[in-house]
């Protein structure tokens, strides 16, 4: 009987499989990581938040309604973005972005909220 001969091309293909699977990975998350995400949906911001060890999720005030252009009534929004961050056990973090002109009616943003929450 002949002897067993370990195959190079068998070791060569697992190399590398091995080597294309790592950088996928690293491309992959090295995109997450420095990709410019202010345009992205906030469900990839709370992704990119786990991803890089941060554990804040970003509540953006616009996209629960909120229009910003001084006639449209948002207090119902701000109202919606603080019962959500609130209730948010991940350091909830609300943006109200500038160059907008919101009109709000007197609200109180009532805890205690199971986190800190900070607003930007």
């Amino acid at each position: 009987m002949g002897e067993l001969r370990s195959s190079s091309f068998a070791s060569y293909y697992s190399t590398s499989v091995s080597t294309l699977a790592s950088l996928l990975y690293t491309t992959i998350y090295s995109f997450l990581l420095f990709a410019n995400v202010n345009g992205f949906h906030p469900v990839i911001h709370h992704t990119l938040n786990n991803i890089t060890g941060r554990s804040r999720t970003l509540i953006y005030v616009n996209e629960f309604g909120a229009k910003g252009d001084g006639v449209t009534d948002d207090t119902k929004s701000f109202q919606d973005v603080w019962k959500i961050a609130c209730s948010s056990p991940l350091r909830p973090q609300i943006v109200i972005p500038s160059g907008y002109s919101f009109l709000v009616r007197p609200i109180d943003f009532l805890g205690p909220c199971r986190s800190k929450v900070s607003l930007s």
